[in-house]
């Protein structure tokens, strides 16, 4: 009960800091003009960020989360509020696109997708984790 949440609150807590590194690593890459490097930064920002979403709402995570990510996204979206929705979809789009390169104006767009997901879970969380 009382341990398991702590524990559980322990570790929204570390996703929602590699979120928010993944972050700061996107925004470094992007000034830099590593686009490519910097959309992918911000795509695990999301991930992890979603993570901590699923973590807080008692989502068991398997353990090859990186395979299984979009499924998990199909299973429990009805668990989260409505941004999960655009989240799976840029996962897909993330997964389908791996191999592609980015342009400036396009790892901004994810750049600012990444931030505002970021901020929208820590709402969530802040809503949940009372």
């Amino acid at each position: 009960g009382a341990l398991l949440d702590l524990r559980r609150r322990d570790k929204v807590r570390v996703e929602m800091k590699k979120a928010e590194e993944f972050l700061q690593a996107g925004e470094l890459l992007q000034s830099r003009g590593l686009y490519t490097q910097s959309a992918t930064s911000s795509c695990y920002a999301a991930y992890h960020a979603a993570l901590a979403a699923f973590l807080a709402s008692g989502v068991e995570i398997p353990k090859d989360t990186y395979q299984s990510f979009a499924a998990m996204l199909e299973r429990f979206s009805h668990k989260l509020d409505p941004y999960i929705e655009r989240l799976k979809a840029e996962w897909k789009a993330f997964g389908l696109n791996s191999g592609i390169e980015y342009e400036e104006n396009e790892s901004q767009l994810k750049l600012y997708q990444a931030r505002e997901f970021f901020l929208e879970v820590k709402d969530f969380l802040r809503r949940v984790l009372k």
